[in-house]
């Protein structure tokens, strides 16, 4: 009582504020007026509060169906360095007319790749319904756009970021730690990794398969970071550049592969004018996308399509279930008004896919199908291109019978009566160079032609080996 008398009675004194003053306050406070707690999240985009869906970012909070709420119980904390950088614009608006003059551009400009391109579009639904495709399927691919320089494919990511007003996620040619630090921030959003320079073969591979299967990466100096994002990675190669070798298969079977170096390609600044100015005039179609669903019966419904067509090809059933989420995800996109047929879509996954993965992802080995081929098509071969009964010495196995065969004549005529091959030379006698039990690489044997003997160095694979694979 003396010290609240002495502060009345004497102004420009400076009050003590004591511990139990400042519980008092808190107290006396909260009897008069409820408050509502609200929490500050370090990270930006779909953040869960109470089993609810808020999209939070700098400059605005959405609820679950993309309406803007001024009493949300979620704030961004703004002193972040990645705070500001997915934030959408304040005119939220559902305008389909931007969608249906955004898809007769993009066919415009993309002519042949244009189903590509959709298909690049439909990344941001695999963004925003991330923990529902998780939940479904246990798995989240990571999306792989290749094809040679300026034919559209960072175009086609662009207006894809645009869509989620998320402009500031091109990562261009950054380090894979500055990836891991976007994808840690931001939740169900959409990160492009273009022309990954610095980035090793190991790298890619760890990226890979941890954001398929949801692993976090832990470092000493960076701690635990997730893949809370959807990655797409941008190379001019196709399988991000790795070889095609059978130890990238199960990297490749964990990819979303779109390939636009299938046909050539024509600049049309006229079109590329139209869609850039399209673009810039895109409205903020994101509470759109905020509307869709993600169903497994549907997904199943593609995957025995695509289990159906592709007969015999031994393709990996996860590359297969990989192509039927993205077919999903690609025939709702355009059920948002984009205009194209569905037998488009159909097409592209049916044949321009399946050719795709009966190539990369196929469960048997190179060497396995060499194997087999041969066997299918001996009598077409040249004497002097494969030999049976040859026993030689090697130097892993001692002596034993082997099959020679000379590879390159013997590729030449795989591809005369077949027209395209789903292996290569490099990844035959890669696996037989990693498994010396399975023979040689380079050895000298004599072919009887047709007047006289040809020496030719040749690959032995051994008889117990080449009749293992039927």
């Amino acid at each position: 009582m003396l010290r609240k008398t002495l502060m009345k009675r004497a102004p420009g004194l400076v009050a003590r504020l004591t511990s139990e003053d400042f519980f008092e306050f808190i107290e006396s406070d909260s009897q008069t007026s409820k408050l509502n707690n609200v929490f500050i999240s370090n990270r930006v985009g779909c953040i869960w509060v109470h089993n609810k869906q808020y999209w939070a970012f700098s400059n605005i909070v959405l609820d679950s169906k993309g309406m803007k709420t001024d009493n949300a119980p979620v704030m961004v904390d703004t002193s972040s360095p990645y705070s500001c950088l997915s934030s959408l614009s304040h005119g939220l608006c559902l305008n389909k007319t931007s969608i249906k003059r955004l898809g007769d551009c993009t066919r415009q400009y993309f002519k042949s790749r244009s189903v590509h391109a959709l298909h690049v579009y439909s990344t941001t639904l695999k963004a925003v319904l991330k923990h529902k495709i998780e939940e479904c399927e246990h798995m989240l691919s990571v999306t792989n756009i290749s094809g040679p320089a300026n034919i559209g494919k960072t175009f086609a990511c662009c207006i894809a970021l645009r869509m989620m007003g998320a402009d500031d996620l091109m990562l261009s040619r950054v380090t894979p730690s500055s990836l891991l630090d976007v994808c840690d921030h931001h939740c169900n959003m959409l990160c492009v990794w273009d022309d990954p320079r610095d980035a090793t073969h190991k790298h890619l591979a760890s990226i890979v398969h941890e954001a398929f299967h949801g692993f976090p990466n832990t470092t000493v100096s960076k701690g635990v970071r997730k893949y809370n994002s959807v990655i797409i990675i941008g190379t001019q190669h196709n399988l991000l550049g790795l070889q095609n070798l059978p130890v990238h298969t199960p990297t490749f079977s964990r990819l979303a592969h779109i390939d636009m170096s299938t046909t050539e390609f024509k600049i049309d600044s006229t079109a590329g004018d139209k869609l850039a100015s399209c673009m810039e005039r895109l409205q903020d179609i994101f509470p759109l996308l905020l509307g869709i669903n993600y169903s497994k019966k549907v997904t199943d419904d593609f995957y025995a399509k695509l289990v159906k067509k592709a007969g015999d090809a031994v393709i990996i059933d996860r590359a297969l279930r990989v192509a039927a989420i993205e077919w999903n995800l690609c025939t709702q996109m355009n059920d948002l008004g984009f205009g194209f047929d569905a037998k488009q879509i159909e097409e592209y996954f049916c044949n321009h896919m399946l050719r795709f993965l009966k190539l990369h992802c196929n469960r048997m080995t190179p060497l396995h199908q060499f194997v087999k081929d041969c066997k299918e098509h001996f009598h077409a071969f040249e004497s002097t291109d494969i030999k049976m009964g040859v026993y030689a010495e090697l130097k892993y196995t001692g002596t034993c019978e082997c099959v020679a065969v000379h590879v390159k004549s013997i590729f030449g005529t795989l591809k005369t009566i077949k027209g395209s091959l789903n292996y290569n030379i490099e990844g035959v006698q890669s696996e037989v160079k990693d498994n010396k039990e399975y023979g040689e690489l380079s050895h000298n044997v004599s072919y009887k032609s047709r007047n006289s003997f040809v020496t030719r160095r040749s690959m032995l694979i051994r008889k117990g080996i080449w009749d293992k694979f039927v």
